[in-house]
């Protein structure tokens, strides 16, 4: 959101924002209300909100443009395991992977309102076996790292499943831990897989483009 860069340091317990234009470093969730513990996934909405999952302390924090502390998600028992993050900025959606329940929740970004549960865990399409990170495109389109299922899977917009992708193997186009996942303007979708230590690029079918890094 206008240029600047989220980084969440799960050690350091705090979020950095990076504002290369201003050359400035803030922070947060390092002190007073929204303290952080574990920050994981963090999401913009297009208010400019920044969110934070908290894995420690199993909920979603969301700050402001001045690092205060605006809205909370999660209440006892409603998250596990809060991991990756996305926003759909249309529909003023927050989408929670949540690994240990192998669930992917979502709420709205204006209030925090509870919308919608999506998995549980086993194999089959809309199922999840530890889904990590998510991603969202410009149409809507969810996208989850089912990591130790080793695919990615793609949600429409109102949460029904649409396609599936990538099998366990040693050669392109496999995914073998599947974790971090970005989808560019053109639709493209970027997967970091953890074994492979590398990107793959896919278009939207799911063929596999190309891929880097070793």
């Amino acid at each position: 959101m206008n240029g600047r860069i989220y980084i969440a340091d799960t050690a350091a317990r705090r979020v950095y924002a990076l504002d290369p234009e201003a050359k400035t470093v803030a922070f947060l969730g390092d002190s007073g209300a929204g303290k952080l513990a574990k920050p994981i996934g963090v999401a913009v909405d297009s208010r400019g909100v920044v969110f934070v999952a908290d894995a420690t302390l199993k909920r979603v924090f969301g700050y402001g443009a001045d690092g205060r502390l605006v809205i909370a998600i999660g209440h006892e028992g409603e998250l596990e395991n809060p991991s990756g993050l996305a926003v759909d900025r249309t529909r003023q959606l927050l989408f929670v992977a949540d690994a240990a329940k192998h669930q992917i929740l979502s709420y709205s970004t204006v209030d925090g309102a509870p919308r919608a549960t999506v998995g549980k865990r086993g194999s089959e399409p809309g199922e999840f076996n530890f889904p990590t990170n998510l991603a969202v495109d410009r149409d809507g389109t969810l996208y989850v790292a089912d990591t130790l299922n080793f695919r990615i899977q793609a949600f429409d917009a109102a949460g029904a499943f649409v396609r599936e992708f990538g099998t366990l193997g040693d050669s392109p186009g496999n995914l073998n831990r599947p974790k971090g996942i970005g989808v560019d303007s053109a639709g493209h979708i970027y997967v970091v897989d953890a074994s492979f230590n590398n990107v793959q690029v896919f278009n939207r079918e799911g063929r596999i483009l190309l891929f880097f890094g070793e």
